[in-house]
């Protein structure tokens, strides 16, 4: 199967900009270090699946990983996790509370929406990130490979 990520990436990343939480939005991950100012954000893929067949397409799975990160030596502690923490937030309820993400997205899977809080070190600088797994379910995304 092929998957068609791009609206389901395209509607996430709609959400984090509208909020001005955050100052650079990548889809993919960053080759190089993202910027030294505010919350960068990253939208990847994790996985994806067909979970059933319809008449004229399919229902699937996706999962998406939206990793939010701000240089660890930018700012004292408590501002640069307060800021961190209000980023997620506001993605994590803006997320659950549109059941109609547009596009072909039809809903978050409220039960496996997950973040664990972490360091990564990428080109030489330590980031603090956020690692947010965004499971949604979506409508023929699916096209069966040649």
């Amino acid at each position: 199967m092929v998957f068609n990520v791009e609206p389901t990436m395209i509607a996430i990343e709609g959400h984090l900009r509208a909020g001005g939480w955050v100052t650079t939005v990548y889809q993919g991950e960053p080759e190089f270090p993202p910027p030294h100012d505010g919350v960068s954000v990253a939208i990847f893929m994790d996985s994806a699946a067909v979970l059933a067949a319809k008449l004229a397409g399919s229902i699937e799975s996706q999962t998406i990983i939206v990793r939010l990160y701000a240089v660890e030596a930018e700012r004292p502690a408590a501002g640069r996790e307060n800021q961190l923490d209000a980023a997620y937030s506001y993605l994590e309820k803006n997320l659950l509370s549109d059941l109609d993400l547009g596009a072909t997205v039809r809903n978050v899977q409220p039960v496996q929406l997950a973040a664990d809080w972490g360091y990564l070190d990428h080109s030489g600088t330590r980031y603090r990130i956020v690692e947010v797994v965004v499971p949604v379910v979506v409508d023929d995304s699916a096209t069966p490979a040649p």
